[in-house]
């Protein structure tokens, strides 16, 4: 069984999955222990990983990848205001950013979308430290979602980022969202950056196609 007590500046995990709050809750459960089964995410691309919250490429991949090697972060945190950082990142990155073109097949069907700022799949609603980015997802339904963020300009991209916090963003229809269970993803054109659970890790590489899938009940999370 897996648990966790919140802490750092982001705590997406604790928002999907439930957390400890504290040392009382803690000796609670150890007297009297309850778990459920959830999900996890799998990507491949020659190799499998896995995911418990999110994985995607674009926009929110290369400021993760600014952010996690950003020595400010690391000096907010310790006066409890690193998500400003996120705020002046997606901000400065809003500004230089190339959108790309993406081909997915979601359970086998086929979609092509034309400047594409992120595309993200979620095996739970939060990401970002606290964007609701995916308001629609269940730690176990057996099934992944994807969000993919298109021909949108740079100032409404700005508007939308206001709604994520509340899950208000799917009203716009530049914002699209499928579920499946398998998820295929390639960028013909471009390099882009990718990011697994909040962590930036290599671009794409051109033409190279990344698989998705869900891993249904795969472990035991606690239960409060």
């Amino acid at each position: 069984m897996i648990g966790s007590v919140a802490a750092g500046s982001g705590n997406d995990f604790g928002r999907g999955f439930q957390s400890f709050k504290d040392g009382p809750a803690i000796a609670r459960y150890l007297q009297s222990p309850k778990s459920a089964a959830c999900d996890l995410g799998e990507f491949s691309n020659g190799e499998v990983h896995q995911f418990v919250s999110s994985s995607g490429i674009g926009f929110d991949a290369e400021i993760s990848d600014i952010v996690n090697r950003s020595s400010l972060k690391k000096q907010l945190n310790r006066i409890g205001a690193g998500k400003l950082v996120y705020l002046m990142y997606v901000i400065l990155t809003l500004i230089r950013f190339q959108k790309f073109d993406l081909m997915v097949q979601l359970d086998g069907e086929e979609k092509e979308f034309h400047d594409v700022w992120f595309a993200t799949i979620h095996n739970q609603a939060y990401f970002g430290g606290g964007m609701k980015i995916s308001p629609y997802s269940k730690t176990n339904d057996g099934v992944l979602e994807l969000t993919v963020v298109h021909g949108i300009s740079r100032l409404k991209l700005l508007l939308v980022f206001g709604t994520v916090f509340s899950g208000t963003h799917t009203r716009f229809k530049e914002v699209a969202q499928f579920s499946a269970k398998e998820i295929s993803a390639k960028t013909p054109h471009h390099s882009i950056y990718r990011h697994v659970d909040g962590d930036a890790i290599a671009k794409t590489n051109l033409e190279e196609t990344v698989n998705y899938a869900v891993s249904a009940s795969k472990w035991q999370v606690i239960q409060q």
